[in-house]
């Protein structure tokens, strides 16, 4: 990894509150503090390295909070920068990034379909994954979800009459 490229994404990044590190393969990692800060991060990755595209994004339930990992191409770079943020489990909102990465449109429904993250500003935020009858604040990659909850609330008991 060469601390140029650190650096670089440092000095893009000055003035906003971040932290800034590495994985071993190179990859570069920006933890942010709070979901707002995803915009003005985002615009300036977009604007002066050239991120254009999201490859996925990641989501964790950690129990009271839920970390989203954005995967972004840097194609001056020439590597992938992660961005991390926690939003509140009982608040899930984050700001879309659909008008800066168009093509982010599909990985946000993902993640609001599997573990009811609200993206702010999305334009056709509906199910992705999931059937359109999947009961409403069902979220199935929670942890607090149960599959006897899902079999619950979504599949009908199966009849035992045989005709």
């Amino acid at each position: 990894m060469s601390n140029i490229n650190i650096i670089s994404v440092k000095k893009v990044l000055e003035g906003l509150n971040v932290n800034i590190g590495t994985f071993k393969d190179g990859s570069i990692v920006i933890s942010l503090s709070t979901p707002k800060d995803i915009i003005p991060v985002v615009e300036r990755l977009n604007k002066e390295l050239d991120v254009k595209h999201a490859s996925m994004i990641t989501g964790i339930d950690l129990g009271d909070k839920i970390e989203l990992i954005y995967h972004l191409w840097s194609d001056k770079l020439n590597k992938y920068i992660l961005v991390r943020v926690k939003v509140e489990e009982s608040k899930p909102n984050i700001p879309s990034l659909t008008k800066i990465i168009p093509g982010i449109t599909l990985y946000e429904r993902e993640v609001h379909d599997l573990l009811g993250v609200n993206f702010e500003g999305h334009p056709k935020l509906e199910r992705l994954v999931l059937p359109d009858d999947w009961p409403e604040n069902l979220y199935p990659l929670r942890k607090n979800v149960t599959l006897e909850e899902i079999r619950k609330k979504y599949f009908k008991p199966v009849s035992e009459e045989v005709d």
